[in-house]
Formats: C-alpha cells, structure tokens, sequence
C-alpha cells in the first residue's frame, strides 16, 4: 500500500509543512512501502479571491509564502526530492482534491495523509473524500490537523474562522462537492 502525504498549500504558514515533515520520518521509520509527499496549489493572494473580509484582514498579518520555497524547506529536511509532487493549478480545496487524486490515481489502494491547518480541516477531508469517490479510487484518508499554526496571537484569530468554514461547508455541499 503506498503511503501519500498531501499538502493542500495555503500559502503561508510553515506549520503545515512541519506536520508533513513529522508524518514523512515518522512512516519512514515504521515502514517500507513508498511514501510520496504532493503540494498541491499555487501560491496565491486571498485578497484577489472570494474570502471573507476577516479572512483577508486576519492574513494581512501574514505574509505569503511562495511554494517553491516550502518545497525547499522540505528537502532541507531530508525529504528526497524523489518523493516530492508538486502540483501547481489548484486554486481551491476542490481543485486541490481533483488534482491531487488525478496523481493518486497511479497509486490506487493508497492511504492518504492529509495535512492541514485544524479550522478546515474537516472541509478539506469530506471535500476529498467526495472527490476520491467520484473518482473511483479505493483510498483511505487521514486527516492530520496541525494545531500549531502562527504566533499564539494570531492562533486566537484562526479559531474565529471556524463558524465560515460550516458556511464553506454548506456551500460546497450544495455545490455537490462533499
């Protein structure tokens, strides 16, 4: 059974690419099956989307980080270049789930291990999920939420997000993405 890590990016936060990290020594260690990290998603400008207005205040705090230079972070870790996908269209979680599984799809009888910040985490596997069904593939996912995300002033903020992440939810249920 292969072993995949996806990376939803979301442009900016490194937490999430440590989780990768943790999850990527903690299956080499404990396995000798294949293990493939995909980043999916292009380094994007949440003011250019359809965020909400606290969500574009909140990460005018942050600044974005281009991808490129997490795929970096994660080679000085120690992570083979070999195992690392990046997939660089995705401008959304749905897009995330259809690519990333268009890459999956060469490895059916996967497990998935999707990192990802916690507030969306739960959009981010039913949105999968609905896609890895859709798509045929018998996959098992594991969501793995990073609960370490900023500076403890702006992990406060995060939280706030979560009633529109059930909106999100909401929205993508009707969309027929979940």
């Amino acid at each position: 059974m292969h072993k995949i890590i996806i990376i939803p990016d979301e442009g900016y936060g490194r937490s999430i690419y440590q989780k990768a990290v943790r999850i990527y020594k903690r299956l080499a260690k404990h396995s000798d099956s294949n293990i493939i990290i995909i980043v999916s998603g292009a380094t994007r400008n949440p003011v250019q989307q359809k965020a909400s207005w606290f969500k574009k205040f909140l990460e005018g705090f942050l600044s974005i980080i281009p991808v490129r230079s997490q795929l970096d972070y994660l080679v000085g870790q120690n992570i083979p270049n070999i195992c690392l996908i990046y997939e660089s269209q995705s401008q959304n979680t749905r897009e995330n789930a259809v690519n990333s599984l268009g890459i999956v799809k060469n490895y059916n009888d996967s497990m998935i291990y999707l990192a990802g910040s916690v507030e969306g985490m739960l959009r981010r596997y039913l949105t999968f999920r609905r896609a890895g069904k859709d798509m045929g593939l018998r996959i098992k996912i594991i969501p793995c939420p990073t609960w370490k995300l900023f500076p403890i002033k702006l992990t406060f903020f995060r939280f706030l997000l979560i009633p529109g992440e059930f909106i999100k939810i909401w929205k993508y249920h009707k969309l027929g993405h979940l």
